[in-house]
């Protein structure tokens, strides 16, 4: 969902992120190759934050509530 919502905020607004570093996800290692650039882009513009302190996640379903959140927080990107 991370690649998704960060190719919909390049789409809508042209503006790469300046990706310096993703955080330390205790997980980063199970986030597939062709979407890391995506997953530290997004965490990096505040889209998406991971779940808990230090974990992404990657091979879990997000639930509707951050599905919500994610979606939310990309359209207030997207506004401003």
């Amino acid at each position: 969902m991370a690649a998704m919502i960060y190719k919909a905020y390049l789409f809508q607004t042209g503006q790469n992120a300046a990706i310096h570093q993703m955080s330390n996800f205790k997980d980063a290692g199970t986030i597939s190759g062709w979407a890391v650039d995506a997953v530290a882009a997004a965490q990096e513009l505040g889209l998406i934050s991971g779940r808990g302190k230090d974990l992404f996640m990657p091979q879990e379903k997000v639930n509707r509530a951050e599905s919500a959140q994610i979606i939310s927080r990309l359209l207030d990107k997207i506004n401003k």
